[in-house]
């Protein structure tokens, strides 16, 4: 728990909101309109951990992952939807950089990537 007083970063992840990087130390929020318990792990499906939704008075249900210095591996998560008894089928991935520095360096060189990638050349 946080003492009074003590701030930390959160980020939120949602299906249409899906963040692809936070730094260590970060608070993960995982959010979804409907009940559901969240299956995920922090070391590549070698444990695992379901944790059960909680609502809010807003008919917004979460799931909090307090994303560790330590962790190495990328957070993986699936879903089971309560009210239909159904997994998602399908896993997300949030990767975890060590520093805001790394993550703004990521996201540079994936810009600069996509842009390469869109140039197109003319021969004449």
């Amino acid at each position: 728990m946080w003492r009074t007083g003590e701030h930390r970063n959160i980020e939120v992840w949602k299906l249409n909101r899906q963040v692809q990087t936070v730094p260590a130390g970060t608070l993960l929020r995982i959010q979804a309109s409907s009940p559901f318990l969240l299956h995920w792990t922090g070391d590549e499906w070698q444990h695992s951990t379901d944790t059960r939704s909680q609502p809010t008075a807003l008919d917004i249900d979460f799931v909090d992952i307090g994303v560790t210095q330590q962790l190495q591996a990328p957070v993986r998560f699936t879903f089971l939807w309560l009210e239909e008894n159904r997994w998602e089928g399908k896993d997300y991935e949030v990767e975890v950089h060590a520093s805001k520095v790394e993550i703004e360096q990521s996201n540079d060189m994936r810009r600069k990537s996509e842009a390469h990638g869109k140039r197109t050349s003319t021969v004449a």
